[in-house]
This record gives structure tokens, C-alpha cells and sequence, in this order.
């Protein structure tokens, strides 16, 4: 794990984590703060809708940096058959989880601490229900961008690809076709996918 952090992110990977994760929850507070300065709670459907609105765009920016993760990083490893490496150390089964914490979960979990420490400082009150809708897209994009890449095993091709998943789900907002359900059973169909094809990826 400490080889594959390393390699991934560096020396300061994790701080520049934090600190964006801090930069996006500053964000998402003062936004909804400047449109109800009077509240510190969702108490009405415009409060709602607004709040559903900075944190749904939130994930998908924080889904591109996961995207660079994925598409250039572990597509990289793949392209240049440094990947080997790491599965002559770990095994395949423990290689994928790896890969997957450190490429799509370091990044949500960190922002979800982060942003509900913000709001805790900052009084503000929005439940948890936030953070099961967060990970429900930023998940299922994060597991489109990875079966895409695995497919594809061409960093730069994946990227441009997985580009436009990102901007689809843009558009599925803006067409109001969310359903968290669906997006939930995707989800784990398509982990249960993105784990079968690294099984099987030929190097």
C-alpha cells in the first residue's frame, strides 16, 4: 500500500488532497451561505434544491481529479506494464483494492471529514443524507471512469472517454434525471465489473 501511495501521489499527495478537500468545503458553505444567510439548516425545498445543487457539482469536480487518478495514473501503470510490479508484490485481489482506495476513496472520504468539520465549525446543520447521495454519484462515476480505463488500457484515450461520462452526468442533472436508487445499483454492478476485468487484465 505504502508503495503504491507513494507512487501515486508523492511525497505531499495527501496534504494536496486535504487541502482541496477544504478549498471545495469552504466553497460548498459560503456558497449556501451568501444565498440564506439567515439559516444554518435546510428548512424549505429552495434550501434543499440549492444545497443538492453545490454538492452534486462538487462530486463531479472531485471525480475529475479522480479521473486523473484512474486515466493517468493506474492507466499508465498499465500502458507501460509497470502494473506487473505491483502485482508480483500483491497479488491481483489485494492490487485492486489498493488501487481503488487510493485512486477513488482517499479522495471522497477525505472531502466528506473535511466539509462535515467545516460545517461543524461553522454551525451549520444538513444531516448525513448528503454524503449517501455524494458517494452514491461520485462512486458510480469513479467506477464508470475505471471500467473505461480498463477496458480501453490507453491513459490518454480513457481520459478523453471518460471526459464525456463526466459531462453526461453534467447533463443528467441538468435534465433532472437522478435517480439515487439506480445510481446505487449501478454502483456495485459496475465494481463488481471493474474487479472481474482487473482479474483478468492481460499485461
Amino acid at each position: 500500500m505504502s508503495l503504491l501511495f507513494k507512487h501515486r501521489l508523492g511525497d505531499y499527495g495527501l496534504t494536496s488532497i486535504l487541502e482541496f478537500s477544504a478549498i471545495l468545503g469552504i466553497a460548498s458553505a459560503l456558497s449556501y451561505n451568501l444565498a440564506y444567510p439567515s439559516t444554518r439548516s435546510i428548512n424549505g425545498y429552495g434550501e434543499s434544491f440549492l444545497f443538492n445543487v453545490i454538492i452534486y457539482f462538487i462530486t463531479i469536480i472531485l471525480s475529475l481529479i479522480a479521473l486523473k487518478n484512474i486515466s493517468l495514473g493506474t492507466g499508465q501503470d498499465i500502458f507501460d506494464e509497470t502494473i506487473i510490479t505491483f502485482m508480483q508484490l500483491k497479488g491481483r485481489k489485494k492490487l485492486f483494492f489498493y488501487i481503488y482506495f487510493v485512486d477513488v476513496l482517499l479522495l471522497g472520504i477525505s472531502f466528506i471529514l473535511v466539509t462535515e468539520l467545516i460545517f461543524y465549525l461553522g454551525s451549520f446543520n444538513f444531516g448525513v443524507i448528503w454524503i449517501f447521495k455524494f458517494l452514491d454519484v461520485y462512486l458510480l462515476v469513479c467506477n464508470l471512469y475505471l471500467f473505461v480505463t480498463l477496458l480501453i488500457k490507453k491513459p490518454f484515450r480513457s481520459f478523453l472517454v471518460n471526459i464525456f461520462v463526466a459531462f453526461v452526468f453534467i447533463g443528467f442533472y441538468i435534465e433532472n434525471i437522478i435517480n439515487y436508487s439506480i445510481f446505487a445499483l449501478f454502483l456495485f454492478i459496475l465494481f463488481i465489473s471493474d474487479y472481474e476485468i482487473f482479474q483478468r487484465l492481460s499485461v
